[in-house]
């Protein structure tokens, strides 16, 4: 048994619980849920940037002497 087949098959057990507690929570929580997570993500995301710059750019790396 092949994984992606494995996925589609838990999503489609899961899908009707998910619709059962947004239909439950309603969408506020779910919208809030994910601005929370897109927040945290581009929070990471800027703090990994600024402590880890990009050594050399691709035209530098293009450019660069053999």
């Amino acid at each position: 048994m092949n994984r992606p087949a494995l996925g589609w098959a838990w999503l489609a057990k899961l899908l009707p619980r998910l619709w059962f507690v947004v239909g439950c929570c309603g969408y506020a929580k779910l919208i809030t849920l994910f601005v929370y997570l897109l927040v945290r993500f581009f929070v990471c995301f800027y703090a990994r940037m600024r402590h880890h710059p990009p050594i050399t750019t691709a035209q530098e790396v293009c450019h660069a002497p053999s």
